[in-house]
């Protein structure tokens, strides 16, 4: 039997553009929709686009499981790890702590009184699941604090159920943006400056106001941006990445959060640079909307199972 690259049903057409683009450059593809549809085929991919609401990621994950563990040979992308991630900032945080602010895992509400005679105003609020900068907050005294408290855990005795917490994150002053910064296989790279919005934060409304700069050119501001998501991204053999960064007091850069799927209006502008074996970026004639037609290039080429495999080969 001749290896393929499967696609899940998205239910975007994302993965729909991903095949065609596969069959374009003379490849085969499939869109699958459970397992039984996958065959155990040595040289084989499977192509995930994840879902971000609940429901719909809980049954992508689950998919996600059963060919890493039922299709061994199926090199699945992203890796099983990258999947448990994605939309659950807690987990991130727990698992890389050093690329992030400090942060406070607040499952219930004792834990959060607890915690608040300890921070430092301002701080940022934030619920662990949620997309697009939802219910994400600055506070900057008290009664905010307790009103965040009273919001998530209203009763008397409250907690949070599985990883559905508040978080509490020390706040990086003196960022007027931040860069959402997209990787594929370790090797292109797209970035994009937004601006912060009018509750001091960047979210889904303060890009749809004040749009976004995305880059056609490389310049200093953006080349060591890219080289520590590469750093990151590359040391822990993420096969695709979208990391929102901004900088920490010693003007660092360290990320807010990461995705393994992101949105695709944002990418309709800017190009995609390519960092070569000589650590060198170089500016391609891919533009951000060009993202399905490099991942099935990067398929076809084995790129992103290369980055699959070092990480499977990483745990043993």
């Amino acid at each position: 039997m001749v290896p393929k690259i499967y696609l899940n049903d998205d239910l975007r057409g994302w993965n729909q553009n991903i095949f065609w683009e596969i069959k374009n450059l003379g490849g085969i593809a499939q869109i699958s929709h459970n397992i039984s549809e996958v065959l155990d085929v040595e040289g084989s991919a499977m192509y995930f686009n994840l879902h971000h609401e609940p429901a719909r990621l809980e049954s992508d994950i689950f998919f996600v499981d059963r060919v890493h563990y039922f299709r061994a040979p199926v090199m699945v992308i992203p890796t099983l790890h990258e999947c448990l991630l994605y939309n659950n900032k807690i987990k991130q945080y727990e698992s890389y702590p050093k690329y992030f602010p400090k942060s406070w895992r607040l499952s219930s509400k004792d834990k959060a009184l607890d915690v608040l005679s300890d921070m430092v105003f301002p701080f940022i609020s934030k619920p662990n699941s949620r997309a697009g900068g939802s219910g994400v907050r600055i506070i900057n005294n008290e009664t905010e604090a307790r009103r965040a408290i009273e919001a998530a855990y209203p009763g008397s005795d409250s907690f949070c159920m599985g990883d559905d917490c508040l978080i509490w994150q020390e706040y990086m002053p003196d960022n007027k943006c931040d860069y959402r910064v997209v990787v594929l296989a370790n090797r292109y790279f797209w970035v994009a400056k937004r601006t912060v919005g009018d509750r001091g934060l960047v979210c889904g409304s303060s890009v749809k106001k004040y749009g976004a700069e995305c880059y056609c050119d490389l310049n200093d501001d953006i080349i060591p941006i890219m080289e520590y998501i590469y750093g990151f991204s590359n040391k822990h053999h993420f096969t695709r990445l979208a990391a929102d960064v901004i900088f920490d007091k010693n003007q660092n850069p360290i990320m807010t959060e990461f995705a393994a799927s992101w949105g695709t209006n944002i990418m309709r502008g800017g190009l995609w640079f390519y960092r070569n074996d000589s650590g060198e970026y170089v500016k391609t004639n891919f533009g951000g909307f060009d993202q399905f037609k490099l991942m099935a290039k990067l398929l076809l080429e084995e790129e992103f199972q290369a980055v699959a495999c070092r990480r499977l080969v990483s745990l043993q």
